[in-house]
This record gives structure tokens, C-alpha cells and sequence, in this order.
């Protein structure tokens, strides 16, 4: 199984605050489980799961079949009733409760909702959505970097705005798009353009790997979760990580470059997104990786996740993203 790291200080294992609390082991009755990780950019909705722990403190969630009511609230005030919504996500049958207003979360906002279903007890959970982030500036390098144990990166680093006063909490990614375009004569003489654009998750991991023997771990994933209080600076911060590559030359990074001939052209760019999420989805992201990579580990110590969800499990938060920025060198 890959691990998954986060970037952290050891101290922030110890942190707790008014809304996040633990996830109580040993608990076997189902409980409502909100899956709600929303985006300021996009419509409100949530998902909902019934999930019990096992006797081994595993996390066992099951689709709901009960009907829920849940009730959204806008800085204490009724706003809407949720409406419950289904659709079919990676192969998977599932339910969810949208929006019907065409609701999108504001910075600076608070938000709650009370969600009831039969048979279950009532939940609640709320979330301030976190200031609009900045990215100021990226430096590339098109350098193959042996990092450890075989794995080699390019070196990235992205500077982004910061309130040095308050401890803030971040999610760096980095994407790949491609765009197809093709020219296709529909037989009358008139020439159509076909397009395709895809975007493909790169694999990434924090510059503090470099040169670390860590076993045969993999210190690459998809996102890096990190808090501002590990960084140097003011208003201005720094954060460097590698984009993965290869030694055998087959280099994912292919920004700028483009693939022609008379008709079509094939054109691929790499984008860095930072998104600005809350102390509470750093905790439950944090804690819930936790005891992902200590499954297979009988002796383990059992991880409490930590959520913010009174009288169920899981997470009601909102995050916001700065504006994707090209990669080049």
C-alpha cells in the first residue's frame, strides 16, 4: 500500500481545538457519517454515510438508505433544506444533498447544518470558509533530482501570500493538462474541430525528503497537506517540493510541449493549485491518513480520527483555491 505523508510538525499530533474532537474507539453502533469537503467555487452538497468502528477500530461505512433531512445555515441563520439528489461516481451508486438555490460558500462566512435520518442520532457540524489564498510567484527547474531509495523529482517552489499572526493550513497539488485538437473534413468541404482536454493528477512530495534514507517507501503522492507554521517568512511564504520523474527518462513534465502535424496538435501544460482549507479538515485529513497506513500493522497503536461532526463522524468543511498558475522553466 502507498503511504501517504503529510507534511507536519511532530507538535501538531497534540493539537486539538473547540470544534474538532475525537472520534470515540470501540464504537460499534452506525452512526451518520457526513462526507461534506466543499469547494467555495462550487454549489453546496454533501454526502452522507452510516458508518460504525469495528472492534479492531477500523472505520465501516455502508450507503444510507434512510432518507435524511439536512438543514444549512448561513452565520446562525435557516438559509435552505438541502435536496436529496442521486448519482452514479466511479462506479458507485450514491445519494446526496445539493443546493437548490444554487448556493456557493463566501469567504468569511460561517456555515452549519443539523442533519436528522430514522434510526439515527441527529448530527451537526459547522465551518468558517478560510480567506481567498494568493500565489505570488513559481520557480521550476527542468533538473532530474535524485531524491532517495530511487525516486527522482523536479524542483518546484511556489511563494503565496500568508498572515504571519494566524496559523493556516494548505493543500499544494499540481496537474497536468492535455489538449487535442483535431481537424476533420465532414465531407461537404467544411473543416470541424474536434477537442478533447483532460487533466491528470502528477504525483509530488515536500523538498524535506531530499537526500533521506527512508526505506523502500514511496515519498510521492497526489496532494501535500502542510500548515504555514513550518515556514519561514511574513507576509510572504515559501513551500518547495519535487514533481516526480523518472531515471529512466519518462518524464511526465512536458509543459509547453506540442505534438503537430496537418491534423491535429497535441498540446500538454503543468499547473500548480494551492488550496487554503481549515484547521479542522487538516486534523481529519491528518488522522484519518494516520490510520489508513496502520491497517496492516496488528501491533499499532489505534489513531482517534479527529471530525468536527457532533453526534456522528466525519467532516463539514470549505476550502478555497488560488488560481491554478503554469509550471515552465
Amino acid at each position: 500500500m502507498m503511504k501517504h505523508y503529510l507534511y507536519l510538525l511532530c507538535a501538531l499530533a497534540v493539537m486539538s481545538c473547540e470544534t474538532v474532537s475525537d472520534i470515540e474507539i470501540g464504537v460499534t453502533s452506525n452512526k451518520l457519517d457526513l462526507r461534506g469537503e466543499l469547494n467555495s467555487d462550487s454549489v453546496i452538497q454533501v454526502a452522507l454515510l452510516s458508518t460504525r468502528i469495528t472492534t479492531d477500530n477500523l472505520i465501516d461505512p455502508y450507503r444510507l438508505k434512510s432518507e435524511a433531512e439536512v438543514s444549512l445555515f448561513r452565520d446562525g441563520e435557516f438559509v435552505e433544506t438541502l435536496v436529496r439528489k442521486a448519482r452514479t461516481y466511479e462506479g458507485e451508486f450514491e445519494t446526496y444533498y445539493l443546493s437548490s438555490s444554487g448556493l456557493k460558500p463566501e469567504t468569511g462566512s460561517m456555515y452549519s447544518v443539523e442533519i436528522s435520518a430514522s434510526g439515527f442520532e441527529s448530527i451537526r457540524a459547522e465551518t468558517v470558509v478560510p480567506a481567498q489564498v494568493n500565489v505570488t510567484d513559481i520557480e521550476f527547474l527542468r533538473q532530474q533530482t535524485p531524491i532517495t531509495n530511487g525516486y527522482y523529482g523536479h524542483p518546484v517552489t511556489i511563494w503565496f501570500e500568508d498572515d504571519p499572526d494566524v496559523e493556516n493550513f494548505f493543500i499544494v497539488e499540481t496537474y497536468l493538462k492535455s489538449i487535442y485538437e483535431e481537424r476533420r473534413d465532414n465531407g461537404d468541404g467544411n473543416i470541424e474541430i474536434y477537442q478533447e482536454i483532460n487533466d491528470y493528477k502528477t504525483e509530488i512530495a515536500p523538498r524535506t525528503y531530499y537526500g533521506k534514507g527512508i526505506g523502500d517507501d514511496n515519498p510521492f503522492e497526489f496532494e501535500i497537506y502542510f500548515s504555514d507554521a513550518q515556514l519561514d517568512g511574513g507576509s510572504v511564504k515559501r513551500f518547495d517540493f519535487f514533481i516526480r520523474t523518472y531515471e529512466d527518462g519518462l518524464d511526465p513534465f512536458l509543459g509547453k510541449d506540442e505534438i503537430s502535424d496537418d491534423s491535429y496538435t497535441y498540446t500538454t501544460k503543468m499547473y500548480v493549485r494551492l488550496k487554503h482549507i481549515t484547521k479542522e479538515h487538516f486534523e481529519y485529513k491528518r488522522t484519518a491518513l494516520a490510520q489508513m497506513n496502520k491497517i496492516e500493522d496488528p501491533f499499532a497503536e489505534p489513531v482517534l480520527i479527529r471530525s468536527n461532526v457532533e453526534g456522528g463522524f466525519g467532516i463539514f468543511s470549505v476550502y478555497t483555491s488560488a488560481d491554478s498558475k503554469e509550471i515552465s522553466d
